[in-house]
């Protein structure tokens, strides 16, 4: 009969440890549990080391007891370990591909205290591209990476156990976890048109939009309503029926130059009457002239918006790292030479188009920014059952309730503890994951 035992030996670890189970029989099949009940062939089948971390039980303990079956059915007695993770923060971080090394430079708490070298402290190199440090004995951190002094993220705060920060993407649960997720109705790409200033030319770019089945957000500058050149306050509802209308402030003004009471009404009055004339529910923005600070940001933040676009654009077609600071992919002059390659691109994550622009522009009637343009790209785009045609604030409050999603390892189980459906790539078939559900083996946590 094949016996096994757990490596290390119970106790406190950093989180990461990997906890491992040995068995004598090579060929034997182990069977594992984390929230302390008994295992059994019907139990989830250990692959390797499992790391103490944040998933492993609602609680943070893991309670492992394990059994190995030789391949003449005899059962092995079980073996038991309870393991807690030591006080500290277990920090991973992802450089973007320009960086040539990865440095954090930290200030927290106890015992640490201020880090006042500069550019920090060295990262350690992880598997698939990934960096590590843990600062032990610490609960909370302020921090920034940078490329050896370099390039640097702006300023980070870290609160839980473990972090892992793709740029200045912050997430509380490790990404590759949500490699398996869609978008609704199991769809891997996602296209957004996010349309500024609310020019009469949106008549016709919403008609056109309709036309191909094309949604967009429409950012609207509430002072300049009923005014020359621009849509009128009483045909806002039906004009933008079935598209998103978000704010654009009320003037047009660079916000990075206001103080923080002067964004609060710019911003928070274009809403108030924008959610009155549209009828419906105002929480994106699209920042005037792209321009944008810490001290907006923090304005938007407070007042609960959901997003806020730049007009940075990125040529990728990357869901939004910081959903206050959303980076489009491109403006609509050049979205043609982008739109072969988004439709070429593999189910195997999620991809989303997000072109920005403004309707006046296309009277132009220029080559790659004209009427004539629009109605050949609409047309290239449209029809596809690959492609979610969403408005910007359906993305963000999808990749929202992504990040929301909670994995428990111990439970092999996946929740959605958010108010959004949720779309998964099951065993050859696509998932619906309603929203306070739980999915059991959807995600190979493992």
């Amino acid at each position: 009969m094949a016996t096994v035992a757990i490596d290390p030996t119970p106790g406190a670890y950093p989180s990461g440890t990997p906890i491992s189970v040995l068995c004598s029989e090579p060929d034997a099949e182990i069977y594992f549990t984390l929230d302390g009940s008994p295992p059994s062939q019907a139990s989830k089948l250990y692959r390797g080391p499992i790391p103490l971390g944040p998933d492993t039980t609602a609680s943070g303990k893991m309670c492992l007891r394990a059994i190995a079956v030789d391949p003449k059915g005899l059962v092995s007695p079980v073996a038991a370990a309870d393991f807690e993770r030591t006080a500290g923060i277990s920090i991973r971080f992802r450089k973007p591909d320009s960086w040539s090394s990865a440095f954090i430079h930290y200030w927290g708490t106890e015992p640490d205290g201020l880090f006042t070298q500069w550019p920090g402290e060295p990262m350690s190199a992880q598997l698939n591209g990934w960096y590590r440090i843990d600062l032990l004995g610490q609960s909370s951190t302020s921090l920034v990476f940078n490329d050896h002094g370099r390039a640097q993220t702006r300023d980070l705060r870290v609160d839980t156990p473990d972090a892992w920060l793709i740029g200045d993407e912050r997430w509380d649960i490790d990404p590759a976890r949500f490699s398996s997720f869609l978008f609704p109705g199991g769809v891997s790409k996602a296209l957004v048109l996010s349309m500024d200033d609310g020019p009469v030319q949106d008549r016709r770019l919403v008609e056109l939009l309709n036309r191909r089945g094309i949604r967009g957000a429409f950012h609207l500058n509430s002072g300049r309503l009923d005014q020359p050149g621009h849509i009128g306050a009483d045909e806002v509802a039906s004009l933008y029926a079935g598209h998103e209308v978000s704010t654009h402030s009320v003037t047009h003004p660079y916000l990075d130059s206001l103080s923080p009471d002067e964004i609060t009404a710019e911003v928070d009055f274009d809403r108030a009457v924008l959610s009155q004339t549209s009828s419906g529910e105002v929480r994106g923005h699209a920042y005037p002239f792209g321009a944008y600070n810490a001290a907006v940001i923090e304005v938007l933040r407070r007042l609960e918006f959901a997003y806020a676009r730049t007009a940075s654009p990125t040529n990728r077609f990357d869901l939004p790292s910081d959903p206050l600071a959303w980076n489009p992919t491109c403006h609509h002059s050049v979205a043609s030479s982008l739109a072969d390659a988004f439709l070429a691109l593999p189910d195997s994550t999620l991809s989303l188009f997000f072109i920005y622009g403004h309707s006046w522009e296309l009277d132009a009637e220029k080559p790659t920014n004209s009427w004539a343009h629009m109605e050949s790209l609409t047309e290239r785009l449209s029809g596809r059952d690959d492609i979610w045609y969403a408005t910007a604030i359906e993305v963000a409050d999808y990749v929202r309730a992504i990040r929301g999603a909670r994995p428990s390892l111990a439970e092999d189980r996946l929740y959605n503890p958010t108010e959004t459906n949720l779309w998964l790539r099951g065993e050859g078939s696509v998932v619906r994951f309603p929203a306070g559900c739980s999915n059991k083996a959807v995600l190979d946590a493992s």
